[in-house]
């Protein structure tokens, strides 16, 4: 079953998925210590989030 996930990234360029908990998000939102929303997608776990997160930021 796919779900969306918001992906998030901090300064060191780490990455975190968690599911999407709001229509909408901006920065403000942010996990502690991660300070950007990069991209809301749908996919099947928090692994593939990141992987698609990483396939649409090298196209």
């Amino acid at each position: 079953m796919a779900t969306e996930y918001d992906v998030w990234s901090d300064n060191d360029g780490r990455l975190k998925s968690e599911v999407a908990r709001k229509l909408f998000v901006d920065d403000m939102d942010a996990p502690y210590p991660f300070q950007k929303h990069e991209i809301r997608v749908t996919a099947k776990n928090g692994n593939d989030a990141i992987k698609q997160f990483r396939k649409a930021k090298n196209q």
